[in-house]
């Protein structure tokens, strides 16, 4: 079976994401150039700043969707985040899309 566009597409420049660590001025070093990239890096963010920093924030959702064009992950994010499920929930379907 053949992977979905959006997971293969790996990105440039200043469209990549950048990882911040809970404060809108503070940059981790880490930044993701495709979907498989994100899904790896979302694995060692610190659950109680950064992750929740870019769930609350929609900041997965929208680099997904605006970004990599990919509608109905950006749209499993965002019923993950409303839904109140905890970071390792997302995680876990953040994998699942990856397979």
């Amino acid at each position: 079976m053949a992977e979905p566009e959006s997971v293969l597409k790996t990105i440039t420049g200043e469209k990549t994401f950048h990882f911040g660590n809970g404060n809108i001025d503070r940059y981790t070093g880490k930044s993701a150039v495709s979907s498989k990239v994100l899904d790896e890096e979302t694995r060692e963010l610190d659950e109680r700043f950064e992750m929740k920093f870019h769930l609350q924030r929609s900041d997965f959702e929208r680099w997904i969707n605006s970004i990599l064009k990919d509608e109905d992950v950006a749209k499993q994010i965002k019923e993950s985040r409303e839904t109140v499920l905890p970071p390792q929930s997302f995680r876990e379907r953040s994998a699942q899309r990856t397979l």
